[in-house]
């Protein structure tokens, strides 16, 4: 019995149990965010558009590693995006077996106001922390993304897990704005 409660009080402070914690309550925080913004799309095709784009062009095969469901469950989500006009789908010109998806312009379009209203209820959220607490999130948010990436560079060995540090500078840039934005809401409330 001591063995048992000696193991579970290790597991409770492992540093990968930390980390679980963390992805948590990051993919809380973001589910929600998505969800609340999603324009009447289920939360996989929104995962469908996100990925694609944060990695541009994409095989069936990789946007089914990307969403970690079945090949089936992929085509089943982006069929209604494709019929909606938010998602093309093309035959490879390097292999023609392989289908491959990207983003209409519409579809950029649906992507490019998600992402401002989600960071308008990012904003709004953080402005509940005092300054110091944002400080210390977005330096963490961006150490975490930072070595996210690399460890997926490492295990996926793929140049598209690149675009995630590209897409994570390019937010990173424009974190300093919201922060801005978070600190005048906030002393508006003061």
């Amino acid at each position: 019995m001591n063995d048992d409660r000696t193991q579970h009080d290790d597991l409770a402070t492992a540093p990968e149990v930390a980390l679980l914690k963390a992805m948590g309550a990051y993919d809380n925080f973001g589910r929600r965010t998505v969800m609340a913004q999603r324009a009447k799309l289920t939360k996989i095709q929104m995962d469908v558009i996100i990925g694609l784009d944060l990695f541009g062009t994409m095989s069936m095969t990789q946007m089914s590693d990307h969403l970690a469901v079945s090949k089936e469950q992929t085509s089943r989500s982006v069929a209604p995006l494709v019929e909606a006009g938010f998602v093309k789908r093309e035959r490879s010109s390097r292999e023609h077996r392989v289908v491959e998806i990207s983003l209409t312009e519409r579809g950029k379009r649906l992507c490019h106001e998600h992402k401002r209203e989600a960071a308008e209820d990012v904003r709004t959220r953080l402005a509940l922390l005092s300054k110091e607490e944002r400080s210390q999130l977005l330096e963490a948010s961006r150490t975490a993304e930072r070595l996210l990436c690399k460890l997926r560079d490492i295990e996926l060995g793929r140049t598209r897990a690149r675009a995630c540090e590209q897409a994570a500078d390019s937010i990173g840039n424009g974190a300093s704005e919201h922060e801005r934005h978070a600190d005048t809401a906030q002393g508006r409330e003061a």
